[in-house]
């Protein structure tokens, strides 16, 4: 059955959920045309099943592909830094975002980033980080 990137990011995302990764990853690889919500929704798989390092590794294979990340592309990328305890990735992406990206960060992309300093203890520098944001912090921040 011919795929397309709707059904593809579909299947990709129910495999995620269910524990599935390997199913994912085959899913994946089978699509000869991704764009970036397929790319988004493999990241997203990953990162919750704690690969962040597979994620973050996928999401230079879609930067090599030409494949312009969203918004949710770093929202996933970070929440694969916080789940995996990669401090200084999550540092780099966040504040690549805008500069490198063209991507504004916005709330989620703020709480993830608290996240990411919360989990690896640095609780003055997560306090601090809030204190400087200049949005107004959520309740998920």
């Amino acid at each position: 059955m011919k795929l397309n990137c709707h059904l593809t990011t579909s299947l990709i995302d129910m495999y995620s959920r269910c524990g599935n990764l390997e199913k994912e990853l085959e899913v994946f690889h089978s699509v000869e045309r991704r764009d970036v919500f397929v790319w988004s929704s493999t990241i997203a798989g990953l990162a919750m099943h704690g690969r962040g390092r597979a994620a973050i590794d996928l999401f230079f294979r879609m930067h090599e592909a030409k494949v312009k990340p969203n918004a949710v592309t770093f929202t996933n990328v970070l929440c694969a830094c916080s789940h995996s305890g990669l401090v200084e990735d999550g540092r780099m992406f966040f504040n690549q975002m805008e500069p490198v990206y063209g991507v504004v960060p916005g709330v989620k992309h703020y709480a993830c980033k608290v996240d990411i300093l919360g989990r690896a203890g640095l609780l003055e520098e997560a306090v601090e980080f809030i204190e400087k944001m200049p949005i107004t912090p959520s309740a998920s921040v």
